[in-house]
Parts: C-alpha cells; structure tokens; sequence
C-alpha cells in the first residue's frame, strides 16, 4: 500500500488517496470517522488495486469549501475518476461513503461494475429519517453510530475530548472552533 496525493480540478483539490494490491481496480469510499488502511482494505488487495480517496475534508484532503451538497461530492468523485481514468470498477462505499456510492452509481451507473453499500448513511426513509450526523457532538454521535455504546470503538468515540463538552462556549477559541467546525459541516452537505 501507498499513500500519495492527486490533483482534481487543476488543483482546486489535493486528494490524498491510499493505493494498493494487484489486480482490476476496486474505488473504496470511507465512513464518517475517515479512512485508514485497514485489514479489510488489505483483504480486498489481494485481488484487486484499492483506491480509497479521503474526501475534501478529511485528512490532508483538501477543497471542502467547494462542496455545497452531495451532488457536489458527486461531480468531484466522478472528476477524480476521470483523473485517474477509471472506468467499469467495482465500487464500495461505507457510512456517509455508501451514501456517496449510491449516488455515484445512480448518476453514471455504466461506469460501475458492481456497487457496495456497506452500513450506509443517508439512504431515505421518511418513516425513519436518519440523524444528521453532521450537527450532533462527538458523545451523540457515538450513540448514533454504534448498536452497543459499550464497545470499544463507541468508547473511543464518546472518550474524545471534544466529546466530554457539555456546552460550547462561543467566547473560548475552542467553543469558536467547534461551532465553526459545525457549521462548515453542515453547510457541507446542505444541512444549514
């Protein structure tokens, strides 16, 4: 595996992306909690080239501030798929990654073999609306995220310390740099 940057858009973003195995290339999109080579990834190596993005935002990926809405996302993962002339490959998407796998696939379904959502985010269902994931603290958002808030995973999760703030105190530059943190995410995805 290596871990190298791509220019999209002339440069309007830099995109660190994880790459490797052997094989057709396979486009895996990460979750919320961003993207880390994992045993699953190496497990897909060894019979494909993984692709795994951070999308603008995570990580050291840049151009957040250009992306207003999923459909936005969209049209930048289908550029970065242009950059790297992929076409005709497997795709799996986890979380929010499902969420942007199921619209990638809706909007240029020729350009996938086959889709995976795996735990997707924001598939709707007006009977079960999801939670916006975008806008909840760090303790909430473990308790959306996990079935078992005792796991460990979840514990890490409502153990961090933005997690531990009761109340944001705008007159703090950490009480301004969450609600800037925020707000820039929901404003990312069109929720505010």
């Amino acid at each position: 595996m290596n871990e190298q940057s791509i220019s999209v858009r002339h440069g309007e973003f830099n995109v660190d992306l994880f790459k490797g195995g052997t094989g057709k290339p396979l486009l895996f999109l990460h979750g919320i909690s961003g993207l880390e080579w994992t045993p699953f990834l190496d497990q897909l190596s060894t019979k494909h080239t993984v692709i795994a993005p951070r999308t603008p935002g995570f990580g050291e990926s840049t151009g957040i501030e250009l992306l207003d809405d999923v459909t936005d996302v969209v049209f930048f993962y289908l550029d970065l798929l242009d950059e790297l002339n992929l076409y005709d490959l497997p795709l799996i998407g986890h979380s929010i990654g499902g969420m942007f796998a199921a619209e990638l696939a809706a909007a240029q379904p020729d350009r996938f073999s086959h889709v995976v959502l795996a735990s997707p985010f924001g598939l709707w269902d007006d009977a079960n609306p999801v939670t916006d994931l975008f806008t909840v603290s760090r303790m909430e958002l473990a308790s959306c995220l996990y079935a078992d808030p005792e796991n460990k995973e979840a514990v890490a999760v409502a153990a961090a310390p933005e997690a531990r703030m009761t109340e944001v105190d705008p007159d703090t530059e950490d009480g301004k740099a969450t609600i800037n943190y925020l707000v820039e995410r929901a404003k990312s995805m069109s929720t505010a």
